[in-house]
């Protein structure tokens, strides 16, 4: 892939979502390029053994995300990797808010290891997609099956599910960033952005 193509969307991408969390954790990852449909490559749920807890759990959930790094994209293909950002939260309904924390910063770490990291804000990330700012959990998961061409898709889990609405809204936000000439350094959304 020459660097214009990776410039310019000019060749189709790997986008990954991460919908974190330390007892389900979900993963999906999609191909992408201005002017085409996105292709859903796969989707993943992390369930963390219920012997593992606080750093255990975090170091069980990372050691997986690294392997479909790894193993399951090619690390030239991979450009963004977008995460929601939920440390405004404080808790999820199934880990503490400590172990919260601590993958968020793990997941950080992943910077040395992809191009782009985009973080999203839960909620806006979700309004981004639907394009309402009320919107229902069936009105996302039709949203989201739709953009990928699948409509009546299961996804291995609703935390799956949400990865891959990350993964479009990185993709858009990328795609759509190179089309009107803006920098990578400029491309922001509501939300902290690394580069290595």
């Amino acid at each position: 892939m020459s660097e214009r193509e990776a410039q310019y969307g000019e060749h189709p991408l790997v986008f990954m979502g991460i919908d974190p969390g330390t007892r389900s954790c979900g993963l999906a990852s999609i191909r992408s390029m201005l002017g085409q449909d996105p292709i859903l490559l796969g989707d993943h749920t992390i369930l963390t053994p219920a012997k593992f807890s606080g750093r255990d759990a975090v170091r069980y959930v990372m050691e997986v995300v690294m392997d479909e790094i790894r193993i399951c994209y090619i690390p030239a293909e991979l450009r963004l990797l977008g995460i929601e950002d939920f440390d405004f939260q404080g808790h999820t309904i199934s880990a503490s808010a400590h172990d919260t924390y601590l993958l968020v910063g793990a997941l950080d770490e992943l910077r040395h290891q992809v191009p782009e990291i985009l973080w999203l804000k839960a909620g806006l990330w979700k309004q981004a997609l639907t394009g309402l700012r009320i919107y229902s959990d069936p009105q996302l998961r039709a949203t989201i099956n739709y953009r990928l061409g699948l409509p009546g898709y299961k996804f291995s889990s609703e935390h799956a599910l949400d990865a891959a609405g990350i993964a479009l809204v990185a993709s858009d936000r990328y795609l759509l960033a190179q089309a009107a000439g803006v920098k990578a350094e400029e491309l922001r959304y509501h939300a902290r952005r690394v580069r290595r």
